[in-house]
């Protein structure tokens, strides 16, 4: 039983990136830089605290830097 909940928690958690993934590739600009500034306000947070920011803080971060890089890279390329 317990192997079948590891199961539907990993598949769970990639639905759940899958549908940030979607949520940030709709965000302008402004507000992706609002979000990504936001989560990263909060690991810092923890990180005052010695605590590990939480696993989906972290995921957003990434996901955010990702998208954010996603858009912008090319532009950086073509203007060096």
């Amino acid at each position: 039983m317990a192997k079948k909940a590891s199961t539907d928690d990993a598949k769970s958690l990639v639905s759940d990136v899958e549908r940030l993934r979607k949520r940030l590739r709709t965000m302008t600009d402004s507000e992706l830089r609002d979000f990504g500034n936001g989560v990263r306000k909060l690991c810092q947070a923890a990180r005052r605290l010695d605590q590990e920011p939480g696993a989906e803080n972290t995921t957003h971060l990434e996901e955010a830097s990702t998208e954010w890089l996603r858009r912008h890279s090319r532009k950086a390329r073509i203007t060096e």
